[in-house]
């Protein structure tokens, strides 16, 4: 019986605890933040509040492992961090699409002195430009992250507008100046 007690119970428990957080709690803040900014301070005390509720206290392993599948000696627990990205990510999936939404005119709008979908091309700091919209700023800056990270073809990196790496007089080269290519 006290293996049961010592093991079996409290790995039970962790289980059925990861199963409460992933059907009541988090399917409702991650709707709310695929729609509104998710600035990271919040990530990340959310975070440490579901390994909080999780561990009843301090982290008794490391977040990565419990995050990892079950069949992996994890407990299958959400990244929420990597959830909120990739529904904001998701985004941009919908933009390409051929589909109209007033949201992508927004977007356009909100990007159109910067070469408007062709911003979404360039190697950009989103620091350097001034865009209204936090939810749409978080956006652009987790895209050019996922690119910068991810991308095995580095041609985005080649365009010389919008590319801040590429700079005269320590500022970046306005697309302005070119009519966006066909």
């Amino acid at each position: 019986m006290g293996f049961f007690k010592i093991f079996i119970f409290p790995t039970l428990g962790r289980y059925l605890q990861t199963s409460a957080l992933k059907n009541l709690l988090l399917p409702k803040v991650f709707y709310i933040a695929s729609v509104i900014p998710s600035p990271t301070e919040f990530i990340k005390s959310f975070q440490a509040v579901i390994f909080n509720f999780l561990w009843k206290g301090t982290d008794k392993i490391a977040r990565k492992a419990a995050i990892n599948n079950a069949e992996y000696g994890g407990f299958n627990v959400t990244d929420f961090e990597s959830s909120i990205k990739s529904a904001r990510l998701a985004w941009i999936t919908r933009f390409f699409s051929e589909e109209s939404y007033p949201w992508k005119a927004y977007l356009l709008h909100l990007l159109k002195d910067f070469g408007g979908d062709f911003f979404l091309y360039c190697n950009y700091d989103i620091n350097d430009y001034n865009i209204c919209s936090v939810f749409y700023k978080e956006m652009l800056l987790w895209w050019s992250d996922l690119r910068a990270k991810y991308n095995t073809s580095s041609s985005y990196k080649l365009v010389i507008w919008n590319n801040h790496e590429v700079r005269v007089n320590d500022d970046r080269l306005p697309i302005q100046t070119i009519s966006r290519p066909i």
